[in-house]
């Protein structure tokens, strides 16, 4: 993993330096930053722990400003003992270790010949300038080249792995440094707490000596699950509040959307409010039997629901009219849920003729089984209601005529019933109807 070092002077480039560790932190993690002031133990030497760090160094950042070489710091530099020249040296002679200077302020790296002789290889190293008009890009593309820019969901476009390439780049940072005279930014990082219905994430905004922390923007949140845009923000020291809102097409906890918005400019410590779908809420099936189709789709669709139409025949209701839905009038279910209407395409050819008034009627004789309501039931009446349902639709009506065996086949020629089940010693059961 790589770790980066920052080296600076306080009087030259401490509100540079700030910003850069702002910047680096919310990329990777302030674990993986030294910075002098904000890392150094209270009573530990200066020296030891700057060496110590600079043991484990993979980057080092060398801020050169304007006061680089002034009438104070340049003396200061030429002095064995000067930290910030025992940070370079250290660095320089690090096979490991890559050096970069950072120009601000529109300063210049200084020659070989104004630099101490353990000095000399600095300026053959590739500068980078930050330049004060365009500071906050310039550093993005610095950190990018040297494969430390935090990942934004901007780049990746939403869905579940922009949330989780914004957690962590994949590539660790260390850095810091200073002569003992550097500033520090601290960060604190976020704390959540619960209440009711709505979740809210409260982060201390971060404290910087020197330049304030450089904005950002913010990226796209939307359709990703909320605890990992949650996670995500906190990562980037920006503070979370939760507020929940029933969506019938986002699933629940889902971000619906997000205040402020994708690629709005955010610092250090706002506040994004994330709205999360609690999912659809419940609706009552209507009824619509002997409705119009389309005007019963429009209602069903009125309550969203998503309505599949079937066609069935049916002796009982006009064509183009709803016999009923499945599941049927009056049952809860979410919103957004499928409802199919069984729609009338009329009788089936024949039934018309076959029944009159949309109701059979069935002649039986000797003693049937009756259910809770006094109908008729067994083989036989299940039978003869199967096969008019194939013939005619589900929805013919039935009704049923006792007959003695003297007088049922009469009953048939007669009119007086359409159906009359028989039954040889078999056991086949044979239909007889009028004929029209």
């Amino acid at each position: 993993m790589s770790k980066v070092f920052i080296s600076y002077r306080r009087d030259d480039t401490s509100g540079y330096a700030g910003r850069i560790n702002s910047r680096v932190e919310r990329a990777v993690g302030k674990d993986n930053v030294f910075q002098d002031v904000a890392d150094i133990a209270p009573g530990k030497q200066w020296d030891v722990a700057i060496a110590e760090a600079m043991a484990q160094c993979d980057i080092q950042l060398v801020l050169v400003g304007p006061r680089f070489l002034d009438e104070t710091n340049g003396p200061r530099l030429h002095q064995e003992d000067d930290l910030l020249r025992q940070e370079i040296v250290a660095g320089l002679r690090s096979a490991s270790t890559r050096v970069v200077p950072v120009r601000v302020g529109g300063a210049a790296v200084p020659t070989a010949e104004e630099l101490p002789a353990d000095l000399a290889r600095f300026p053959t190293r590739q500068d980078f300038e930050l330049r004060d008009r365009s500071f906050d890009g310039d550093l993005r593309d610095l950190l990018q080249r040297l494969g430390l820019r935090r990942l934004s969901p901007m780049l990746i476009g939403g869905g579940v792995l922009a949330a989780i390439a914004l957690i962590v780049l994949g590539i660790s940072l260390f850095g810091g440094g200073g002569d003992g005279d550097n500033a520090s930014a601290t960060t604190t990082r976020p704390a959540t707490t619960t209440t009711g219905p709505t979740t809210t994430a409260t982060t201390t905004p971060p404290t910087t000596t020197g330049a304030p922390a450089a904005p950002f923007p913010l990226g796209n949140f939307v359709g990703i699950d909320a605890d990992a845009a949650q996670a995500s923000l906190e990562s980037l020291e920006l503070r979370v509040r939760r507020t929940l809102e029933q969506s019938v097409d986002i699933p629940a906890g889902v971000v619906i959307r997000h205040v402020p918005t994708g690629g709005t400019e955010v610092v250090d410590g706002d506040e994004v409010e994330l709205v999360v779908s609690t999912g659809p809420p419940d609706v009552v099936v209507p009824e619509v039997a002997n409705v119009l189709s389309d005007t019963a789709v429009r209602r069903l669709e009125n309550e969203s629901l998503r309505v599949e139409t079937r066609s069935i025949a049916s002796g009982l209701v006009g064509a183009g009219r709803v016999i009923r839905t499945n599941p049927p009038a009056g049952t809860t279910v979410p919103a957004g849920s499928d409802v199919e209407a069984l729609v009338s395409s009329g009788p089936a050819p024949g039934c018309s003729t076959l029944f009159a008034g949309n109701s059979a009627t069935i002649g039986l004789s000797g003693n049937f089984p009756t259910d809770e309501t006094g109908s008729p039931v067994g083989f036989d009446i299940e039978l003869i209601r199967a096969v008019i349902d194939e013939m005619c639709g589900t929805d013919v009506g039935f009704q049923y005529v006792q007959l003695t065996a003297a007088d049922r086949f009469g009953a048939v020629s007669s009119g007086l019933v359409d159906l009359l089940p028989t039954s040889k010693r078999s056991g086949t059961v044979f239909l007889l109807y009028t004929t029209p």
